[in-house]
């Protein structure tokens, strides 16, 4: 295998790599990576991390070349700008495609730049103790790095700036004109000491999140059109702006919610066309499409939320007939502008912003239980979250970075430790994967420590057999395989026929053993099977009479055709048997037979005019 190093140059997640190969069976890809150089540790196994595998049983050298490894396989890598990765690429089985290059060699882009590094040699094991490149050689492995854009994480230091939207009130605001008439009366003079409680409040129940209750989810997909501002110079800004509309139309769609009801959250989706991932480096133009969607809950009036799609319609209605109003008189503009005065120069772009028109889709329903959408909690070290407390970047773009389910996130961000992420919702698949770490015998085990990569994909890995495991990973040694994994070879036994080695004849696909004597063992996966055994006799031997052959095969002694063919050596016609005096011994595949011996001397022995005396 070869080793490497990535540096980026801004934020990237960094998800499969496109290898070129020479062709063949057999390859058994491996990734591995760690923080930082190669170092030292280029034999050191510990100090890695699988990312994940990747098997193919042939692959051509013309089609496919390079082979993408599935990034389903793999777990994804994040870099920030300035920060390097080593990799490891290995191979057990088949030879892949690497160059020698000079030392300091860097292959690069405006993303990022890979460094040649170290070659594994030969690619019969991992983290071969042989290894090539220590010196002023380097090597570099052929194909690409395939990686999409990340998003920079959220300073770890927070602004000084206050929140960007203020809050709105739907009451006006009284300010008093005069003074009050009648001066209060107090005990105590002005400024005097209030006397404290004499025993504080202790709540004894913890606050309930009343939305953990069933509750009906509805999203309306939204558009509105926006003209009339000086767009961002920078990205802090582009997103200061677009956070700064979610949380305005999001207060904006509040205001007729009842105490049942609430805006979970407003996500921007694109702009005029090109989705926003929290990181887009387009410039928006003076005159921009936004489009948007607002995620709204309601608590169900009843345990089974009979009444769903009664209710999301009523509360759609509601919002979009609010947002509406506030698009036509002007009041959702108000409130842009507002938003954008209070939160200083980052927000400046929307100062003279006007909301021309604004559109919205179908409302589309989900009733949802306890558990809401899960996020990497990265920052936290919890694995998979659902409290709702992701990160900003996160809310912006969801279909990035939030999933319905543990398992989906877990298998996401966090394969290298699937069964820790899962926790207590981890559950053994009770299926067959194949046991490489003892490195002694062919063997699958289906005891639920599988790795984590193949936990969170046990698709791709995992069988409901031994079987089945077996054959996909042992093939050439299925039925030792079959048996080290608790199960018989003769549940691999095909009981086809296929030629023995060595030998002119055919035998069956199972088990040597002294009641069939027609098994020959089980058949490599290389041997060609054949339903019958003439069918493997004139096939593969054909040289050798079929009748004698099949005979031979099925245990049984040859008895010959009973027709004719001419003895040569004794310019005689002979019968294709043995035993009698008018046996000339079993016939080769290439002897012409006739039914008789009058057809055998008058066609090939017609000159002789005693053949039928001899």
């Amino acid at each position: 295998g070869v080793l490497f190093e990535v540096t980026a140059k801004r934020s990237i997640l960094i998800q499969t790599f496109a290898v070129k190969h020479f062709g063949g069976n057999g390859f058994n890809f491996h990734v591995f990576t760690k923080s930082g150089s190669i170092g030292s540790s280029y034999s050191d196994a510990s100090a890695w991390t699988k990312l994940g595998q990747a098997s193919y049983g042939t692959l051509s050298s013309t089609l496919n070349n390079p082979v993408t490894l599935p990034s389903q396989n793999l777990s994804p890598v994040m870099l920030n700008a300035g920060e390097t990765q080593s990799f490891y690429i290995a191979c057990v089985g088949n030879y892949f495609r690497v160059h020698e290059e000079s030392a300091g060699t860097v292959v690069e882009n405006s993303d990022a730049s890979i460094a040649a590094g170290l070659n594994k040699y030969p690619y019969d094991t991992l983290f071969h103790s042989s290894t090539q490149g220590l010196g002023s050689t380097k090597y570099m492995f052929q194909g690409k790095l395939i990686y999409s854009y990340g998003v920079e994480p959220p300073s770890a230091s927070p602004s000084d700036i206050p929140s960007v939207v203020p809050s709105i009130s739907t009451e006006p605001t009284f300010i008093s004109k005069a003074p009050s008439d009648v001066p209060s009366l107090s005990v105590k003079p002005t400024g005097a000491p209030i006397d404290p409680t004499a025993q504080p409040t202790i709540s004894t129940a913890p606050t309930v999140d009343p939305y953990k209750e069933a509750t009906i989810q509805i999203s309306i997909p939204s558009q509105l059109v926006l003209s009339g501002f000086q767009m961002p110079t920078s990205q802090v800004k582009i997103n200061t702006v677009l956070t700064l509309l979610a949380d305005t139309i999001k207060a904006r769609a509040s205001v007729k919610l009842n105490s049942n009801q609430r805006v979970k959250s407003v996500k921007i989706l694109s702009i005029n066309g090109v989705p926003f991932n929290g990181s887009s480096s387009r410039r928006l133009q003076d005159s921009a499409l936004i489009e948007y969607e607002i995620i709204l809950e309601e608590i169900c009036s009843t345990s089974k939320c009979d009444d769903s799609q009664a209710v999301a319609n009523a509360l759609y209605q509601s919002v979009t007939q609010e947002m509406r109003a506030s698009i036509d008189d002007g009041s959702l503009t108000t409130a842009i502008v507002q938003s954008a005065q209070a939160s200083g120069a980052d927000a400046d772009a929307l100062l003279s912003a006007a909301v021309e028109s604004g559109d919205f889709g179908e409302v589309v329903t989900t009733i949802i239980g306890l558990l809401g959408d899960f996020y990497p909690d990265w920052s936290g070290g919890g694995y998979c979250l659902n409290d709702g407390n992701e990160p900003d970047y996160m809310k912006l773009n969801p279909s990035l970075w939030v999933y319905s389910t543990r398992s989906s996130c877990c298998t996401r961000y966090y394969s290298y430790a699937y069964n820790d992420c899962m926790g207590s919702d981890a559950v053994p698949s009770g299926k067959y994967y194949p046991d490489w770490d003892q490195n002694q015998e062919s063997r699958c085990v289906s005891d639920g420590q599988e790795p984590d990569y193949m936990a969170s994909n046990p698709t791709a890995w995992m069988y409901d057999s031994a079987e089945e495991c077996c054959t996909r990973y042992y093939s050439w040694d299925l039925g030792a395989c079959v048996t080290n994994s608790g199960g018989t070879a003769v549940e691999s036994a095909t009981r086809k026929w296929y030629v023995l080695d060595g030998e002119e004849k055919c035998v069956q696909d199972c088990e040597v053993n002294a009641s069939e004597p027609t098994c020959g063992g089980l058949a490599n996966p290389w041997d060609s099977l054949f339903a019958s055994s003439s069918d493997c006799c004139s096939q593969k031997v054909s040289w050798v009479s079929l009748n004698v052959c099949d005979a031979t095969s099925q245990g049984q002694t040859p008895t010959g055709s009973s027709k004719w063919y001419v003895d040569w050596d004794n310019m005689k016609c002979v019968m294709d048997c043995e035993g009698s005096s008018s046996c000339g011994g079993l016939a080769e595949p290439h002897y012409a037979l006739h039914v008789n011996k009058a057809a055998c001397c008058s066609t090939q022995l017609s000159w002789d005019t005693d053949c039928l005396g001899k």
